[in-house]
């Protein structure tokens, strides 16, 4: 494992798992918001078409209960229904009749008769129906809208009041905190780049100083100063158990070393029961004093064999001296005693000189030999 490829996993994990979080978070909060926007818009406009509701129902009801609608009665309903407060700039509410054809003014065709407009969504036929509701609908426009629909109580009438607003506008919050929520995450995720940078860093920058001590430890090489300790977590608790461990291979050596230049009263503790190096230092250095001892007792015994064997030669050489020379130079004396002058004599004791001379020379080479062979 090398630097690059340990920051990079852990940048990626981190990374992977901030970024994957702010997401999540912006789009749960997004669609929080939205919802959040999209219910109080469905309530305002719930409001409202209740409120216009009463209001046209109340009117109607109380004129001959509805039997016949003047041409002032419609005006009248088109100017309730053109007071738009609270609906923004897309917000209207109409009627439709049961031929889902509009029957009040368009506010978006306001000079194209009402009911030439064809309203048939689904709003207005769950209302026709009976069913008052809201949502999301496509309006008679092909807009997407927000839309709260209800019938009219109107007798002899069957007509359905409806309120609407373009998702659009009643979306914009919602898009404007969507860019403000795109641009927060983008900050945030620059911010979860740099913070995981720099933790993977911390996390692994310990980590591959300890990495690089024990691949020195596995080729036998021992680091000169001790590992820095700048946690009390497992990392640093890694690292003093390997600034032990060095220490501990620092006495092994010196103690190997003492051993190998012959000075065997090195004091040494291994480890522990188990120090299996320790422990065969220490049987090497037994093993080392008893081949010491040994060859000790060998030497003291050469050397009194040399002794004995020099004695033996010396008395093996007076032996041969006194039975080799000794008799020639009592023959040279008795032949002394008795010259006459004569020639004879005289080639006599010249020859018995050479053969002594000569047993001197063999009984020194021999001796020579002898202490060789010693």
């Amino acid at each position: 494992m090398n630097r690059k490829s340990l920051s990079n996993k852990l940048i990626a994990y981190y990374l992977s798992f901030g970024v994957f979080t702010v997401i999540i978070i912006s789009v749960v909060f997004y669609q929080a918001f939205k919802s959040a926007l999209i219910k109080r818009t469905t309530d305002q406009l719930a409001s409202i078409n209740i409120l216009k509701k009463i209001q046209i129902e109340d009117y109607i009801n109380g004129k001959n209960n509805g039997a016949v609608l003047l041409e002032n009665d419609i005006d009248f309903v088109n100017y309730i229904l053109r007071e738009h407060t609270g609906m923004g700039n897309t917000g209207e509410t109409y009627i439709v009749g049961n031929d889902f054809t509009m029957r009040s003014q368009s506010r978006f065709f306001p000079d194209v008769v009402p009911a030439s407009i064809r309203v048939k969504t689904k709003a207005s036929q769950s209302a026709l129906s009976g069913i008052n509701g809201s949502g999301e609908i496509v309006d008679y426009r092909g807009e997407n809208v927000l839309s709260v629909y209800s019938k009219l109580n109107i007798k002899g009438i069957d007509w359905a009041i409806i309120s609407e607003m373009d998702m659009k506008e009643a979306m914009k919050p919602v898009y404007q905190i969507r860019n403000y929520i795109f641009w927060i995450s983008i900050f945030i995720s620059f911010l979860i780049v740099v913070i995981t940078v720099l933790f993977s860093r911390t996390i692994s920058n310990p980590i591959l100083n300890l990495h690089k001590v024990v691949l020195h430890l596995s080729k036998g090489i021992l680091p000169k100063s001790k590992l820095i300790v700048t946690s009390s977590d497992e990392i640093g608790q890694i690292t003093e158990a390997l600034n032990q461990l060095v220490e501990a291979l620092k006495t092994t050596s010196h103690f190997a070393n003492e051993i190998g230049q012959g000075n065997l009263s090195t004091d040494y503790k291994p480890l522990s029961e188990q120090d299996e190096l320790g422990n065969a230092l220490l049987q090497m250095r037994e093993d080392l004093k008893m081949l010491d001892e040994d060859r000790v007792h060998f030497m003291k015994q050469r050397a009194v064999a040399l002794l004995e064997g020099q004695e033996k030669e010396r008395r093996r050489m007076a032996r041969e001296l006194h039975d080799g020379i000794g008799q020639m130079l009592t023959a040279i004396r008795l032949k002394l005693n008795g010259i006459e002058q004569e020639q004879q004599t005289k080639e006599e004791l010249k020859k018995m000189l050479d053969d002594t001379t000569q047993e001197i020379k063999r009984i020194d080479r021999k001796s020579v030999e002898s202490g060789k062979s010693v």
